[in-house]
């Protein structure tokens, strides 16, 4: 028997030996596909919300806020109460 055939058979034998690694090695991956299937069936994630907290109140930072808001993957949804007050 060739080499690499008797060491496919003797790793076969030990994913089926242990029930764990079987899981592991088998199972778990076919249930990774399926989540991110799922996950990611509508294609790409779009309207993501974000909370936004500036501490900093530059002209810098409320451009980046600015920046992110116009992107059309990402929603600012949360101000902070007293963030709310000011950007009103």
């Amino acid at each position: 028997m060739k080499p690499s055939l008797r060491i496919a058979k003797r790793e076969i034998a030990l994913l089926f030996n242990s029930k764990s690694t079987f899981v592991l090695a088998v199972i778990l991956p076919f249930v990774s596909i399926l989540f991110f299937n799922t996950l990611l069936s509508e294609g790409v994630a779009r309207d993501l919300p974000v909370a936004v907290v500036d501490l900093d109140h530059t002209a810098t930072s409320r451009n980046i806020i600015a920046q992110l808001d116009a992107a059309p993957d990402i929603k600012i949804g949360f101000f902070p109460i007293n963030q709310q007050k000011e950007k009103n």
